[in-house]
């Protein structure tokens, strides 16, 4: 890949979209959805335990 004048800002599109979405969209999108979603499946299933309920995707059993 060689950078020429007239094509460089079509080169680089797909390399700086990809550190932005590697270092920059998806690590927020982790700490936003992901963590949150984590924390809440956690906590349900330690109510569940301390319940001694067991515990699928539907619904306590």
């Amino acid at each position: 890949m060689a950078l020429s004048g007239e094509n460089m800002a079509v080169e680089v599109a797909l390399p700086i979209f990809l550190v932005y979405f590697f270092f920059v969209y998806y690590p927020f999108f982790v700490l936003s959805i992901l963590i949150p979603l984590v924390a809440i499946t956690l906590l349900a299933l330690l109510v569940a335990k301390f319940a001694h309920r067991k515990m699928n995707f539907f619904y306590v059993v």
